[in-house]
């Protein structure tokens, strides 16, 4: 997993993507909150929550909030939004979700556009992580790449800019490969991998995980 914080600050260099202000399909992700809330007004946990965009519509949809960022200078864009929109309902905190201590049980717990960054093992391990954070009833909400889909867009490439973006996948071990690079600098590339997962994969991975 050591690619991923070179990988989301030189994303963010060329697309302002986690420190952008919050956007209407931020508060889209509220809404898969609000269908699927287990109780009436959930606490709600964001795991690599990125410049904490969705994490303040979230808090400004009224739930009390917490969200993860390893990533220091994202959460700092955080605390900037809380400034900017009047918001006393979120927690932010910068450290590592693998390895951070948390007191508090949530009802919700979400992941969105990240999972799969790491072995199966290591999903295991947060899987785990999110089942003892629950409370009881409580869910979790996760995006899940699935294998076809990334087999399907592989060589599609996009252009912001002078930011250029190509999709690809890797069908040995099964992970979407999403390359970013300046065109001034082509050579100069950063990579996301992400494990997918077919339902019955994820059915498995969920095993002896408490998520099922």
């Amino acid at each position: 997993m050591n690619w991923y914080h070179q990988f989301y600050h030189r994303q963010n260099e060329l697309s302002g993507v986690y420190t952008g202000d919050i956007e209407a399909y931020h508060h889209d992700r509220v809404k898969l909150i609000t269908r699927q809330r287990p109780v009436v007004d959930p606490k709600v946990l964001e795991l690599g929550a990125g410049g904490g965009q969705v994490a303040c519509a979230t808090a400004l949809a009224g739930y009390d909030t917490t969200m993860i960022e390893y990533v220091k200078g994202f959460t700092d864009h955080a605390q900037h939004l809380m400034k900017k929109h009047t918001i006393e309902n979120l927690t932010v905190l910068n450290g590592d979700f693998y390895t951070i201590e948390l007191a508090a049980n949530f009802d919700v717990i979400t992941y969105w556009d990240g999972f799969g960054i790491g072995s199966d093992d290591e999903q295991i391990a947060l899987l785990k992580r999110c089942a003892s954070w629950l409370n009881p009833d409580g869910i979790v909400l996760i995006d899940v790449n699935t294998p076809w889909y990334w087999a399907n867009v592989r060589g599609q490439t996009m252009q912001f800019g002078t930011a250029q973006r190509r999709y690809d996948f890797d069908v040995y071990e099964s992970r979407m490969l999403d390359t970013w690079w300046d065109s001034h600098t082509p050579d100069d590339k950063v990579t996301q991998s992400l494990r997918c997962y077919a339902p019955a994969d994820l059915k498995l991975l969920l095993r002896n995980t408490g998520l099922l």
